[in-house]
């Protein structure tokens, strides 16, 4: 292993000391919840400070990572702190109650952890947008605002992002990047942890509840990649956490955790707010109810932090594009130009049935039942209105995960939330009740709201991470102990084909569920082609003719999907010091970059626009995909310079 990739680590290094140390202060649960908030905040404030002085380089960072972690270390080490050493005993306390449970976890961190360090990020939105921000971010040196082709490179909200920034400066590569996400279901299997107990369940409910959550195909895939919505899951974990407590025991210092998670959560994903307005409504009803005007006291203190942690982000928003969330062009696309009950059943209908894919036969029944439902509703399945496609259909089985489903825990919610509400053995306390009814809440708002498209599925990774509690306090009241042991089997057995088959990240490689070899054993720079196989040599042979012209400084223009980031990490293993410039990009406010560019790439369908350019000079690759051309003044310039060469006397 490279020392830089070594060196990456410490972040991460600083998340594991601050867990400890929390721990020992205030209990295993809590202290990992804890340490991850502050180390999300420290992530924030670093990042916003350095970017602010253009200090997002290597030495800067490498100063603060390793102070802080020196400090940590110290502060860790001092006599009077050894409550820490009980943090591993309470571990080995609970594996020992739930030993199935604990064995399972191990397994299925395990094998995570292994592919998340052996695989480079190759999910789609990376390529395009994820990754592609931060090689932007690292060349500019602060994470402002810059010429894109794609609104979501500047929108989205950052902070999983700045997580990997960090990462990736210090081990001068993406080796680390998957660990956010892998770190994240570190996190939110505690929060679940926590939430059972919060609601009441006892330690062999948790074990079921983490177990479940786990197990989920989704999950799994993204604790993988370097997707966001396991990050957002861990900030909306904690959040409900600690709003449970509030309603339990209310205090106005027991809100400034709850306000930080939910600012943490929306500085992740957005959607993040869907799953938690219903619980902030839960609690302000609740709140007001009880307290009255002393309620309202908590309700600032939440908001007001979660302004603050996203207020740098909304304001680079609103500067460029006039809106503190997204541009136009992305909510006209994502919003449901219609709203209704009939439109929320549509949706909810449509966003169910990603979850039920199997094999052709049972996916045709599946598809013209939803069609059905939509005849009876007077809706056409298929509506541009409410969704991002022309057309209605699902996938087949596949574990892919921008298109997997969660089949066997949907169904065990559905038959934890029809046991809850139909056996009158299960206790549903007050707190109870209005979880599960927030819950369901939060499915419908997002379904009211948001178009339909077939990724959609991974959105929801948040409800199913949240419903884990309900179906383990469900099983614990109703089930025997070897009825929760084989519960646990049924679970791994079922994750197992996530575990193993990643389409994307295969550990083992089956032909036609995998997309190439194992990751333990495929080139890095196959894998991360590997959802689009036929771009690998374009751009390889793109870099090489850049190379042989000796290029530094680049145009690139693409279409709103094109992939960008694998021309940067080609870019920095064949072209050593090199510069990316955007002047042809909607946004870009600076045009005058020409007389510095050597050449100009065009990627994907942006070559529909290269006759309107006249900077173009002598194209020197050409390929379905790709298309290079030096720049007219450098081409003229290399012309002129053959010429001269050919004019001189022999020697």
């Amino acid at each position: 292993m490279h020392p830089r990739t070594l060196l990456g680590a410490l972040p991460l290094i600083a998340l594991v000391l601050l867990v400890i140390i929390r721990c020992g202060r205030r209990g295993l649960r809590i202290g990992v919840l804890e340490g991850y908030m502050i180390w999300g905040c420290t992530v924030f404030l670093l990042t916003e400070l350095l970017s602010l002085f253009r200090l997002l380089t290597f030495p800067v960072v490498a100063t603060v990572w390793t102070v802080t972690v020196a400090g940590l270390v110290c502060w860790l080490i001092r006599p009077s702190n050894v409550r820490y050493r009980h943090v591993l005993s309470r571990i080995l306390t609970l594996a020992r109650a739930n030993k199935i449970v604990a064995i399972f976890l191990t397994v299925i961190l395990g094998v995570t952890l292994v592919i998340a360090l052996s695989a480079p990020p190759n999910n789609w939105d990376s390529m395009t947008t994820y990754m592609t921000r931060v090689a932007n971010w690292i060349q500019n040196r602060h994470v402002g605002h810059y010429p894109a082709y794609h609104d979501s490179q500047a929108i989205s909200p950052p902070l999983a992002s700045h997580m990997i920034l960090h990462l990736q400066i210090l081990a001068g590569g993406d080796r680390l990047a998957n660990l956010i996400q892998w770190a994240s279901m570190v996190g939110v299997l505690f929060g679940v942890g926590a939430i059972t107990k919060e609601l009441g369940g006892s330690d062999a409910a948790a074990g079921v509840a983490v177990l479940f959550v786990a197990t989920i195909p989704m999950g799994i895939l993204q604790a993988t990649s370097t997707q966001t919505d396991y990050a957002a899951s861990l900030w909306t974990v904690i959040f409900v956490y600690y709003l449970l407590r509030n309603l339990r025991s209310p205090g106005a210092l027991n809100y400034i955790p709850e306000g930080v998670a939910l600012g943490l959560a929306a500085l992740t994903k957005y959607t993040a707010l869907f799953v938690a307005l219903p619980f902030a409504m839960w609690q302000a009803f609740t709140a007001l109810r009880e307290q009255r005007f002393r309620a309202v006291g908590g309700g600032l203190i939440v908001a007001a932090i979660l302004l603050a942690l996203n207020a740098p982000h909304m304001a680079r928003n609103v500067s460029r594009y006039g809106h503190p969330l997204a541009s136009g062009k992305s909510m006209s696309s994502n919003k449901n130009e219609r709203f209704g009950p009939d439109v929320t059943l549509s949706n909810l209908l449509r966003n169910t049935s990603l979850h039920l894919a199997t094999v052709k036969s049972a996916n045709r029944v599946v598809v013209n039942a939803i069609n059905k439902a939509h005849d009876l509703l007077g809706l056409d399945a298929a509506m541009t209105g409410t969704s991002v496609m022309d057309e209605f259909g699902i996938t087949s089985f596949n574990t892919h995960e921008d298109t997997t489903g969660n089949l066997l825990h949907l169904v065990l919610i559905v038959i934890a939330l029809v046991a809850a509400g139909a056996i009158g053995s299960i206790r549903m306390d007050a707190r109870r009740i209005g979880y599960a009814l927030s819950l369901v809440a939060g499915v419908l708002v997002f379904c009211s709201y948001l178009k339909w498209s077939p990724w959609k599925g991974r959105l929801h990774l948040p409800w199913f991470v949240l419903f884990g509690p309900l179906v383990a306090l469900v099983v614990d009241r109703l089930s025997k102990r070897w009825v929760r042991t084989a519960l646990s089997m049924v679970l791994v057995a079922g994750a197992v084909p996530w575990l193993i088959f990643n389409a994307s990240r295969p550990l083992l490689s089956v032909p036609g569920l995998t997309k190439g070899r194992s990751v333990l054993t495929a080139p890095r720079i196959d894998q991360y082609f590997i959802n689009r196989k036929q771009l690998q040599e374009q751009y390889v042979a793109a870099v090489e003719a850049l190379k042989q012209a000796r290029c530094r400084n680049i145009a690139l223009v693409r279409g709103r999907n094109g992939w960008e980031y694998p021309f940067w990490v080609l870019a920095h293993q064949k072209l050593g010091d090199f510069t990316i410039r955007k002047p042809l990009a909607a946004n870009a406010k600076d045009k005058r970059h020409a007389a510095k560019i050597d050449a100009w790439i065009y990627i994907g369908s942006a070559q529909r626009t290269i006759k309107a350019n006249r900077r173009l000079g002598r194209k020197i690759h050409r390929s379905p995909y790709v298309r290079v051309f030096l720049h007219k003044t450098r081409s003229a310039q290399d012309k002129q310079s053959t010429t001269t060469a050919a004019r001189l006397p022999p020697e």
